[in-house]
């Protein structure tokens, strides 16, 4: 019975775990976008489109 609560216990922390490593991995890749936009003026028409839709 133990054992059954010990493995629902982790299996709940590592989806929890996976969840926010995933946020975390989106919030970084989205402000890298942002940051490379900013820095590159000479904008194309696709980092232009970028732009708009992260802001």
């Amino acid at each position: 019975m133990a054992s059954q609560v010990m493995n629902m216990w982790k299996v709940s922390f590592l989806r929890q775990a996976h969840h926010i490593t995933t946020h975390l991995t989106v919030r970084f890749l989205i402000v890298s976008l942002k940051n490379y936009v900013k820095l590159n003026p000479n904008r194309t028409s696709d980092q232009l489109t970028v732009e708009l839709i992260l802001n």
